[in-house]
């Protein structure tokens, strides 16, 4: 029996001119691109927890996702650019009723990378699942280590929610997952396409606003700061804080939460104790700045480390002066929070603080 929803062609222009297209998948060109991009693909690739390989023809597989795709509960896609087979993804775990939502996951071939093909595809696939489906949320979980995957998520601007420990089974161990969503309110009217386009093309998004943290917003927060810090404790100085016990300011914009600002008043300061932007560079943690800076009239006063270069450029071009460095402090800060790694993302050894003060306005 034909499901309304399966099967289905759907097509869309590359940037650099290719022709995009999500069809259901054929067995020959696929099992050629699969075999082509094994150690490509191995780091991301499910395994089986139990050490036995899930041993299953590639006729059975079809078979499977055929009937899944006509009870309504998946959408196979292989994905081609110009004909040939470039990837493929995956609208799974359709649930209908009151949650209305689904899962996505996908992957293009070694030689097809860089093409922008994936963040398309998504955009494509999802504004489908959404007219068609009538579904309200797309989901998609990313393993950290997974940097060309995360950047198709920060493109289309998704939300990110929370960090989900061992959720998978991946290259052999249970691996921790980022989550990022999106709902049809925060996608907008033109859907997933016309939100890529208008990110793509740096126009500006809807004005961002700035406001206290709630009780409603805790919970996005923690996820944050635990998937940031591994829990919601920073080390400053010699003192070991819960960020749950200072004010935050949120910032936000179409429903989206953008990043937060934690902060304390020192009397004749305000400290910033965590600062960070869900989309990095476009300019949200300088509004955050800038509205801690306007709100308090106060010298504003952070604590980063020496591995950190990123941040020390970014505080600096916003006028913040190195007003102290403290040798050894985060090994001492270690006594009190074992879990503060040895090594930078850099491969630069954590092991000092540097204080940065932005003076008040006269």
């Amino acid at each position: 029996m034909r499901s309304r929803l399966w099967p289905v062609d759907l097509a869309a222009t590359l940037a650099d001119g290719g022709q995009l297209g999500l069809r259901p998948l054929g067995r020959k060109d696929y099992l050629l691109l699969r075999a082509a991009n094994t150690d490509w693909l191995r780091p991301w690739d499910p395994t089986s927890p139990d050490g036995i390989p899930r041993t299953v023809s590639f006729t059975s597989l079809l078979s499977e996702q055929k009937a899944a795709a006509r009870a309504g509960s998946l959408l196979p896609f292989a994905l081609t650019v110009d004909g040939a087979l470039a990837g493929q993804l995956n609208v799974s775990n359709i649930v209908r009723g009151a949650f209305r939502s689904c899962t996505m996951g996908y992957w293009v071939g070694r030689e097809f990378a860089g093409r922008g093909i994936a963040p398309l595809a998504v955009a494509v696939a999802g504004d489908y699942a959404i007219a068609a489906a009538g579904l309200h949320r797309i989901e998609i979980n990313i393993r950290p280590e997974n940097v060309a995957s995360l950047a198709v998520v920060h493109k289309l601007g998704f939300r990110s929610e929370c960090i989900r420990p061992r959720y998978l089974h991946i290259d052999g161990a249970w691996c921790d997952h980022l989550s990022f969503a999106l709902t049809t309110e925060e996608i907008g009217p033109g859907g997933l396409r016309a939100r890529l386009a208008g990110l793509e093309s740096g126009r500006p998004r809807d004005a961002v606003a700035i406001r206290p943290a709630t009780a409603e917003d805790l919970p996005w927060l923690t996820c944050q700061w635990r998937r940031a810090w591994g829990s919601t404790q920073v080390a400053i100085g010699d003192d070991l804080l819960d960020l749950r016990d200072h004010p935050a300011r949120v910032a936000a914009a179409a429903g989206e939460m953008l990043g937060y600002l934690v902060y304390r008043d020192l009397g004749g300061a305000r400290e910033i104790l965590a600062l960070e932007a869900v989309h990095p560079g476009r300019g949200v943690g300088q509004a955050l700045i800038e509205d801690a800076a306007e709100e308090t009239r106060l010298p504003l006063v952070l604590t980063t480390t020496n591995d950190n270069l990123n941040a020390l450029g970014f505080y600096q071009h916003l006028g913040f002066v190195i007003t102290d460095v403290r040798p050894g402090a985060i090994d001492r800060a270690r006594e009190r929070k074992p879990t503060i790694p040895l090594l930078g993302d850099n491969g630069l050894p954590i092991r000092d603080e540097i204080v940065l003060t932005l003076p008040q306005s006269d």
